[in-house]
């Protein structure tokens, strides 16, 4: 199977065999993961009615979501044949970590507490095990465990009552090799050796045989055969004087208890072999349990029964009399689970029905769309990238987003998209959009001006819905109030003056209401009642009436590490769901991606990173304390200065060649245009360029003349004109240089000003294009395989450039026109295209480059889905 490709997972290496299939390592080639493929028995595949009991039970299983647990993604089949997709679990199993002896207790018990809370979290779900066993136990070199393979054993062979345990599936598949039957055959309980089914106090059984194992290096229960192995589960004394002396009294109890052979006699539920564990761990005596009751106690407790036997005739009455009542109308449960754990899992969005989120996996704004429907296990890619700005129709049968500076929609089935408009905005950005009930329009927000746009469905030019009205004010992430017949009346959006100072307004566009209800960002209406929205690294809810959305409470906080929420009409909520965000740091890495020093000192973001001309400067966008300001890094000196002070948002700073100035961008007048100041912040900041729908200057040539700027015009998306210095007027005049329906941008010039490397979309997707400057004319592909962000070496005699997450180098010459050489991939580095704009620079000499890396470890990123989420909190702020 190596080599091979099942769906779209490419099998790697094989991991293992064991008895209910053989493993491989594969790679999900979609979202460019690494994930286990488990080759199931070729019998499954012949059989229709085990096949789809198998399907059930794993889709079933597929919902479990638990740290302690090795998630299920998916069946694939192929050939004929059926594979199973798994998360990847690293690091050794237990079987091998008993080949070197016990395991001290002061390890063992974090361990077995681990074990616990994974059964008991899929007990409570419903779902047995039925073959825990070390070799299906990992645990990494942090001591995480991961328990594999829940309830297989049953998804592929099923219950019976006269089911022989020989012919189980944990068996029958390695029925020539005597090692692994014994081996599993040690681990099942005594109504598994029986044939008679298993339930959770089975897992029990096997909980406490593997503790055992851990404990004494050594198996409870062993034989020649399987017969011998499977009696001596039925029969054989167990042998206590084994466990080490230093076994705390509550684990000897403990084991007493699993290891009961009678199951009405055994432990009764796993959490509190969980309970007694963390006890244990904590050092703490167990004595209520594990001390025999007193003479003197057990009179008081024979007359304590009698008066229990009396009041259960009494509650037995009691019982009679409410039976006949109506029963009370029950909240229906609380239900979480996650859809997608990857780093690139992005913008999850639910369909008001509730039976499909879709999202983006990509870098840097350059994810394809999926869609997962909730009654299947695996995800659909439904468009290529680049897409983002997800929005649904009413009905759920459409989808909107934001693809190429356009405004598209496509089937929720598949199909071909349908252009709906161009776009306003830097980059043809939107900053969220709604799709209406009625008469269909979507309301969408422009990113650059900070206004709202209508425009009908079905396509058209959009029209201006609202206008800022404070000065400096920017609008976004518009959410039409669900149930009105016609045009909708009610829309809830954000304001504020920059990202990190947004408020919550509802809007009556009938009768001019209008009204602030709370401070945060990405409000999603509930219709429970509730405005769910993000604030403070979390999710907020604010109870509202369904009427009229008039706040009827406090707001109050219902996730942490949370963002992005979204909720359909049944009141699923679905959500982003992220580890705390890490300070971002620069530094100094060679050609081969080793990394060689820091630069300056942490911030809470960095992003577009410019080199001074002498490279002993980095000026960079920087982020602290939601304030986002031009700050210069000294990469001699360590010292970091901020050269901007004010509550707007600076961006993408330039050094003039001389390194006395530095021009960027700043939204202080509602749209992004250049700015200048000089590099020690002395005198006053003077304005160079404004256009009416929002510039960046991108490139300042070495005679100091030219500088390069990527500009925005609603009908024509980015593109890309120059400002020459000797220019007298104030603000200077753009002149256009590249503009065309595509966008084009990332603009760099080479060292002698004669040639302009720059990426553009005109073929579908980006890539890295050289041309020359200040003339135009024949232009010459540089990238081969997509590519962003060119930047020269001093000398000119390569060009870089990204692909994906890596650097590339290209050879260039220019000294008889214009020629590439072949690319040379330098090295990855994840994050190097996360974001829009540059992000990382190159030295004089071309042998060290700039980047950014998060300080520890980098955030994980999960879609979480809670079913009933208002449940929890129905009596809060009522």
């Amino acid at each position: 199977m190596v080599g091979h490709t099942i769906s779209h997972y490419r099998i790697l290496d094989k991991l293992g065999e064991g008895g209910m299939g053989v493993v491989y390592r594969a790679q999900d080639t979609r979202l460019n993961r690494d994930v286990a493929v488990k080759l199931l028995p070729d019998s499954l595949a012949h059989d229709r009615q085990r096949m789809a009991r198998f399907q059930r039970e794993a889709h079933m299983l597929a919902q479990l979501d638990h740290p302690n647990i090795a998630g299920i993604h998916g069946v694939e089949e192929f050939d004929g044949r059926y594979a199973l997709v798994m998360e990847l679990a690293e690091g050794p199993t237990l079987a091998d970590r008993f080949s070197s002896g016990p395991i001290p207790p002061e390890e063992a018990l974090p361990i077995a507490r681990q074990i616990a809370e994974a059964l008991e979290a899929a007990h409570e779900k419903g779902i047995i095990h039925r073959d825990l066993k070390p070799a299906n136990i990992k645990v990494d070199a942090d001591g995480n465990v991961r328990v594999l393979d829940f309830g297989l054993a049953k998804a592929i062979e099923g219950d019976s009552e006269s089911a022989d345990p020989a012919s189980s599936p944990t068996l029958t598949m390695a029925a020539t090799r005597d090692g692994i039957i014994l081996g599993t055959a040690g681990y099942m309980s005594p109504e598994q050796a029986c044939g008679r089914p298993a339930d959770k106090r089975s897992d029990v059984w096997s909980f406490g045989v593997v503790l055992y194992e851990m404990l004494t290096g050594r198996g409870l229960f062993g034989g020649e055969s399987v017969s011998d192995t499977l009696a001596g589960v039925l029969k054989t004394e167990l042998d206590w004087s084994a466990l080490p002396a230093g076994t705390p009294p509550a684990i000897r109890h403990l084991l007493r208890r699993c290891l009961e052979r009678e199951r009405r006699q055994r432990l009764q539920a796993i959490g509190e072999a969980r309970i007694i564990l963390e006890v244990a761990i904590a050092g703490k005596a167990w004595q209520e349990t594990l001390l025999p009751v007193p003479a003197s106690r057990r009179k008081h407790i024979g007359k304590l029964l009698l008066v229990l036997a009396a009041a259960g005739l009494l509650l037995s009455f009691a019982a009679g009399f409410f039976a006949r009542r109506p029963a009370p109308v029950q909240e229906p449960p609380v239900r979480t689970f996650t859809i997608a754990k990857d780093q690139q899992a992005n913008d999850p969005v639910i369909s008001p029905d509730g039976r499909h989120i879709a999202y983006t996996a990509g870098i840097a704004g350059q994810g394809a769309l999926w869609v997962q429907d909730l009654d299947r296990n695996d995800p659909r890619r439904l468009v290529p990238p680049a897409v983002y700005g997800i929005f649904w129709s009413p009905d759920s049968s459409h989808i909107g987003y934001v693809k190429a500076g356009e405004l598209k929609r496509i089937s929720v089935d598949g199909g071909p998209e349908m252009t709906i408009c161009k776009l306003p905005g830097p980059f043809g950005y939107i900053a969220g959009a709604a799709w209406g009930p009625g008469d269909g329009s979507i309301v969408f927000a422009s990113y650059n001006n900070g206004r709202l746009y209508a425009v009908a469905a079905a396509g058209g030019l959009p029209k201006l819905l609202i206008e800022p009205d404070e000065n400096g004010m920017y609008l976004g992430e518009p959410v039409v109030v669900p149930g009105r017949a016609s045009t909708p009346s009610l829309l809830v959006h954000t304001a504020g003056s920059d990202r990190g100072q947004s408020r919550i307004l509802l809007r009556d566009l009938k009768s001019g209401r209008k009204e602030a209800l709370a401070a945060g960002s990405r409000p999603a209406y509930s219709p429970s009642g509730y405005v769910v929205f993000s604030r403070q690294n979390g999710l907020w809810a604010l109870p509202v009436s369904p009427g009229d959305l008039r706040p009827t409470g406090d707001a109050f906080p219902i996730r942490q590490n949370a963002s992005q929420p979204s909720v359909a009409r049944d009141g699923t909520l679905v959500y982003l769901e992220t580890s705390s965000s890490a300070p971002e740091q620069l530094v100094w890495k060679d050609r081969r991606g080793q990394k060689l020093e820091n630069i300056g000192q942490p911030q809470d973001q960095i992003n577009t990173p410019h080199l001074s001309p002498d490279g002993k400067k980095v000026a960079v966008w920087g982020r602290e304390q939601d304030n986002d300001d031009i700050w210069i890094q000294d990469a001699v000196r360590g010292l970091k200065t901020r050269l901007t002070t004010d509550s707007a948002s600076e961006d993408r700073p330039i050094w003039s060649p001389d390194g006395r100035k530095i021009a960027y961008a700043s939204n202080r007048t509602g749209n992004f245009n250049v700015f200048v100041r000089t590099t020690d912040g002395s005198g006053q900041e003077e304005p160079l360029l404004s256009t009416p729908d929002g510039d960046y200057v991108m490139d300042w040539s070495r005679d100091g003349e030219y500088l390069v700027v990527d500009f925005v015009v609603v009908t024509t998306s980015r593109d890309i004109g120059y400002v020459r210095s000797s220019d007298g007027s104030s603000p200077k005049k753009v002149t256009p240089l590249i503009k065309s329906e595509f966008n084009e941008g990332d603009s760099s010039l080479s060292p002698d000003g004669r040639y302009l490397a720059y990426s553009s979309n005109e073929s579908g997707r980006f890539e890295v294009y050289v041309q020359k400057f200040p003339a135009g004319g024949d232009k010459v592909q540089v990238s081969v395989n997509g590519g962003v962000e060119p930047r020269w070496r001093r000398d000119g005699k390569e060009l870089f450039y990204v692909e994906g997450e890596t650097l590339i180098a290209v050879p260039v010459t220019a000294s008889a026109g214009f020629s590439a050489g072949k690319p040379e991939r330098l090295f990855e580095h994840k994050g190097i295209a996360r974001r829009p704009g540059q992000q990382y620079d190159v030295a004089p000499g071309g042998q060290r480059f700039v980047v950014i890396e998060p300080v520890g470890a980098e955030p994980s990123r999960a879609i979480r889905v809670v079913q009933n989420w208002f449940a929890e909190f129905r009596n809060r702020n009522r």
